[in-house]
């Protein structure tokens, strides 16, 4: 197995710098996998890539403009949002498709180079 290799963090994110200040400068760059799921903070986009290991992947699977349910602009993506966003990653998957319950769903993956 890989339970003394795999760590899980969860934080509670409510500002800008909140995910750096939870994990503390010594992640920078040490994570082979950071996961958003259904979750859209924008003020900490900006510091996701600088978590990832050369190599790491940000996966990001959350809810696209058209939901009825989540419908608060603040809490949906554009198309192509995270694309422009995370210029510095490269792109392996950058689509929409419907979800489970048909809403409009965002699933990217980009990989910071080595």
């Amino acid at each position: 197995g890989c339970g003394d290799r795999c760590h899980v963090r969860r934080c509670t994110l409510e500002a800008a710098g909140d995910l750096l200040a939870a994990l503390g400068p010594e992640s920078l760059g040490t994570f082979h996998l950071v996961m958003v799921n259904r979750h859209l903070h924008r003020p900490t986009l900006g510091d996701m890539p600088k978590l990832l290991a050369p190599g790491g992947r940000l996966l990001f699977h959350t809810f696209m403009e058209g939901c009825h349910h989540p419908s608060d602009p603040a809490h949906v993506l554009k198309p192509g949002e995270l694309r422009s966003t995370f210029q510095e990653l490269e792109v392996d998957r950058d689509e929409e498709l419907p979800g489970e319950d048909g809403r409009p769903m965002s699933f990217f993956v980009g990989r910071k180079q080595v």
